[in-house]
Protein backbone atom coordinates (compact mmCIF):
# COMPACT_ATOMS: atom_id res chain seq x y z
CA UNK A 1 0.00 0.00 0.00
CA UNK A 2 1.49 3.51 -1.29
CA UNK A 3 2.55 5.42 2.09
CA UNK A 4 1.61 8.48 -0.29
CA UNK A 5 -2.02 7.74 -0.30
CA UNK A 6 -1.94 7.27 3.56
CA UNK A 7 -0.17 11.25 4.19
CA UNK A 8 -2.95 12.25 1.44
CA UNK A 9 -5.77 10.65 3.79
CA UNK A 10 -4.06 11.65 7.20
CA UNK A 11 -4.12 15.31 6.15
CA UNK A 12 -7.33 15.18 4.75
CA UNK A 13 -7.96 13.57 8.09
CA UNK A 14 -6.25 16.72 10.05
CA UNK A 15 -8.08 19.02 8.45
CA UNK A 16 -11.42 17.47 9.10
CA UNK A 17 -10.44 17.39 12.81
CA UNK A 18 -9.75 21.03 12.59
CA UNK A 19 -12.44 21.83 10.96
CA UNK A 20 -14.91 19.78 13.41
CA UNK A 21 -12.79 21.29 16.56
CA UNK A 22 -13.93 24.80 15.09
CA UNK A 23 -17.50 24.13 14.61
CA UNK A 24 -18.42 22.27 17.67
CA UNK A 25 -16.07 23.11 20.68
CA UNK A 26 -14.30 26.49 20.46
CA UNK A 27 -12.33 28.61 17.95
CA UNK A 28 -10.25 29.84 21.28
CA UNK A 29 -8.37 26.77 20.48
CA UNK A 30 -7.43 27.91 17.19
CA UNK A 31 -6.86 32.05 17.45
CA UNK A 32 -3.87 33.40 19.17
CA UNK A 33 -3.59 36.70 20.53
CA UNK A 34 -2.99 39.85 18.35
CA UNK A 35 0.38 40.36 19.58
CA UNK A 36 1.65 36.60 18.41
CA UNK A 37 0.75 38.27 14.62
CA UNK A 38 -3.07 36.81 15.15
CA UNK A 39 -4.96 34.00 15.12
CA UNK A 40 -3.70 30.77 13.96
CA UNK A 41 -6.47 29.59 12.33
CA UNK A 42 -9.31 31.74 12.09
CA UNK A 43 -13.31 30.65 12.55
CA UNK A 44 -13.83 31.72 8.79
CA UNK A 45 -11.02 28.73 7.79
CA UNK A 46 -13.92 26.06 8.30
CA UNK A 47 -15.66 26.12 5.24
CA UNK A 48 -12.13 25.85 3.38
CA UNK A 49 -10.86 22.95 5.71
CA UNK A 50 -13.78 21.39 5.12
CA UNK A 51 -12.95 21.10 1.30
CA UNK A 52 -9.54 20.43 1.24
CA UNK A 53 -10.22 17.96 4.27
CA UNK A 54 -13.24 16.57 2.54
CA UNK A 55 -11.21 16.43 -0.89
CA UNK A 56 -7.81 14.72 0.70
CA UNK A 57 -9.84 12.16 1.99
CA UNK A 58 -11.32 11.04 -1.36
CA UNK A 59 -8.39 10.68 -3.09
CA UNK A 60 -6.46 9.29 -0.52
CA UNK A 61 -9.10 6.35 -0.09
CA UNK A 62 -9.60 5.66 -3.74
CA UNK A 63 -5.64 5.62 -4.27
CA UNK A 64 -5.32 3.10 -1.36
CA UNK A 65 -8.16 0.67 -2.55
CA UNK A 66 -6.80 1.41 -6.23
CA UNK A 67 -3.08 0.17 -4.71
CA UNK A 68 -4.74 -2.84 -2.82
CA UNK A 69 -7.16 -4.33 -5.53
CA UNK A 70 -3.82 -3.79 -8.20
CA UNK A 71 -1.69 -5.04 -6.29
CA UNK A 72 -2.34 -9.02 -6.75
CA UNK A 73 1.43 -10.02 -6.00
CA UNK A 74 1.31 -8.04 -2.67
CA UNK A 75 1.92 -10.47 -0.06
CA UNK A 76 -2.20 -11.75 1.55
CA UNK A 77 -0.43 -12.48 4.84
CA UNK A 78 -0.34 -14.53 7.49
CA UNK A 79 -3.64 -14.22 8.96
CA UNK A 80 -2.11 -13.10 12.54
CA UNK A 81 -4.42 -12.86 14.91
CA UNK A 82 -4.19 -9.01 15.94
CA UNK A 83 -4.06 -7.71 11.82
CA UNK A 84 -7.24 -10.08 11.13
CA UNK A 85 -9.24 -9.02 14.40
CA UNK A 86 -7.64 -5.13 13.44
CA UNK A 87 -9.65 -5.42 10.38
CA UNK A 88 -12.81 -6.84 11.60
CA UNK A 89 -12.34 -4.37 14.44
CA UNK A 90 -12.65 -1.21 12.00
CA UNK A 91 -15.45 -2.69 9.81
CA UNK A 92 -17.57 -2.36 13.11
CA UNK A 93 -16.29 0.72 14.21
CA UNK A 94 -16.95 2.01 11.32
CA UNK A 95 -20.66 0.63 10.82
CA UNK A 96 -21.13 2.11 14.27
CA UNK A 97 -20.42 5.13 12.58
CA UNK A 98 -22.89 5.14 9.70
CA UNK A 99 -25.35 3.74 12.33
CA UNK A 100 -25.10 7.03 14.43
CA UNK A 101 -25.48 9.22 11.78
CA UNK A 102 -28.55 7.09 10.39
CA UNK A 103 -30.29 7.18 13.76
CA UNK A 104 -29.77 11.21 13.61
CA UNK A 105 -31.58 11.53 9.99
CA UNK A 106 -34.06 8.63 10.74
CA UNK A 107 -34.99 8.73 14.37
CA UNK A 108 -37.39 12.25 14.35
CA UNK A 109 -39.06 11.14 11.60
CA UNK A 110 -40.36 7.60 12.60
CA UNK A 111 -41.04 9.25 16.04
CA UNK A 112 -43.24 11.35 13.71
CA UNK A 113 -45.08 8.90 12.42
CA UNK A 114 -44.95 6.55 15.73
CA UNK A 115 -47.01 9.55 17.63
CA UNK A 116 -49.81 10.02 14.99
CA UNK A 117 -50.79 13.12 13.54
CA UNK A 118 -50.57 16.80 14.46
CA UNK A 119 -53.68 17.32 16.70
CA UNK A 120 -53.36 21.57 16.36
CA UNK A 121 -51.95 21.56 12.62
CA UNK A 122 -55.32 23.10 11.82
CA UNK A 123 -55.14 25.46 14.64
CA UNK A 124 -51.62 26.33 16.50
CA UNK A 125 -51.58 28.08 19.24
CA UNK A 126 -50.38 27.86 23.18
CA UNK A 127 -54.22 26.90 24.34
CA UNK A 128 -54.46 24.12 21.72
CA UNK A 129 -51.06 22.76 22.97
CA UNK A 130 -52.05 22.73 26.70
CA UNK A 131 -54.49 20.67 25.74
CA UNK A 132 -52.75 18.23 23.64
CA UNK A 133 -49.69 17.84 26.94
CA UNK A 134 -48.91 13.83 25.34
CA UNK A 135 -47.89 16.04 22.09
CA UNK A 136 -47.13 19.47 22.77
CA UNK A 137 -44.49 20.02 25.79
CA UNK A 138 -43.37 23.31 26.55
CA UNK A 139 -38.98 23.90 26.29
CA UNK A 140 -38.81 25.55 29.22
CA UNK A 141 -40.42 27.73 32.24
CA UNK A 142 -41.75 30.72 30.93
CA UNK A 143 -40.83 29.98 27.26
CA UNK A 144 -43.46 30.46 24.15
CA UNK A 145 -41.49 27.69 22.20
CA UNK A 146 -42.93 24.08 22.41
CA UNK A 147 -41.54 21.03 21.55
CA UNK A 148 -43.15 17.80 19.18
CA UNK A 149 -42.37 14.48 19.71
CA UNK A 150 -39.97 14.85 16.17
CA UNK A 151 -38.04 17.47 18.21
CA UNK A 152 -37.65 16.17 21.00
CA UNK A 153 -36.17 13.49 19.62
CA UNK A 154 -33.71 14.87 17.17
CA UNK A 155 -32.36 16.90 20.12
CA UNK A 156 -31.89 13.56 22.17
CA UNK A 157 -29.95 11.80 18.99
CA UNK A 158 -28.83 15.32 17.80
CA UNK A 159 -24.79 14.75 19.75
CA UNK A 160 -24.83 11.53 17.58
CA UNK A 161 -23.76 13.08 14.43
CA UNK A 162 -20.60 14.78 16.09
CA UNK A 163 -19.90 11.28 17.87
CA UNK A 164 -19.86 9.43 14.62
CA UNK A 165 -17.70 11.92 13.22
CA UNK A 166 -14.35 10.39 15.28
CA UNK A 167 -16.21 7.16 14.97
CA UNK A 168 -15.64 6.76 11.83
CA UNK A 169 -12.55 7.90 11.46
CA UNK A 170 -10.95 5.93 13.74
CA UNK A 171 -12.49 2.65 11.88
CA UNK A 172 -10.68 4.01 8.73
CA UNK A 173 -7.34 4.41 10.75
CA UNK A 174 -8.06 0.59 12.06
CA UNK A 175 -8.42 -0.70 8.86
CA UNK A 176 -5.37 1.26 7.29
CA UNK A 177 -3.79 0.03 10.07
CA UNK A 178 -4.62 -3.80 9.73
CA UNK A 179 -3.81 -3.61 5.76
CA UNK A 180 -0.32 -1.77 6.29
CA UNK A 181 0.23 -5.41 9.00
CA UNK A 182 -0.81 -7.99 5.71
CA UNK A 183 -4.07 -8.78 7.70
CA UNK A 184 -5.32 -12.12 4.90
CA UNK A 185 -9.17 -10.47 5.76
CA UNK A 186 -8.24 -7.40 3.19
CA UNK A 187 -11.58 -7.13 1.96
CA UNK A 188 -12.82 -6.35 5.24
CA UNK A 189 -10.17 -4.11 6.00
CA UNK A 190 -10.81 -2.22 2.72
CA UNK A 191 -14.64 -2.51 3.47
CA UNK A 192 -13.80 -0.41 7.03
CA UNK A 193 -11.75 1.83 5.41
CA UNK A 194 -13.99 2.89 2.55
CA UNK A 195 -17.26 3.13 4.96
CA UNK A 196 -15.06 4.65 7.38
CA UNK A 197 -14.34 7.13 5.03
CA UNK A 198 -17.44 7.69 3.14
CA UNK A 199 -18.92 8.47 6.79
CA UNK A 200 -16.45 11.44 7.90
CA UNK A 201 -16.92 12.55 4.17
CA UNK A 202 -20.64 12.83 3.96
CA UNK A 203 -20.74 14.07 7.60
CA UNK A 204 -18.24 16.63 6.22
CA UNK A 205 -20.07 17.40 2.83
CA UNK A 206 -23.44 17.81 5.40
CA UNK A 207 -21.10 20.42 7.53
CA UNK A 208 -20.00 22.50 4.53
CA UNK A 209 -23.46 22.44 2.91
CA UNK A 210 -25.57 23.53 6.49
CA UNK A 211 -22.76 26.52 6.46
CA UNK A 212 -23.15 27.76 2.67
CA UNK A 213 -26.79 27.33 3.06
CA UNK A 214 -26.85 29.96 6.06
CA UNK A 215 -27.44 27.66 8.51
CA UNK A 216 -23.91 28.71 10.51
CA UNK A 217 -25.35 32.46 10.72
Amino acid sequence: MAIRWVVVWIIGAVMLVSAFLILYLSPALFVGSKGAGGPLLPPQAAPSLLIAGVSCLVFGTVGMWSRVRSAANMPQGDGTRVSDIGATLGLVVAALALLGVATVFVAPPLAQIGSGPDPCAQAPGPSCFSAHSDYYQPMGSGSDAWSTPASRISQAVGPLFLYSWPLAVAGALISIAALAAGTAHRRTAISGLILGSAVAVGQGLIELGFMLGGGGD
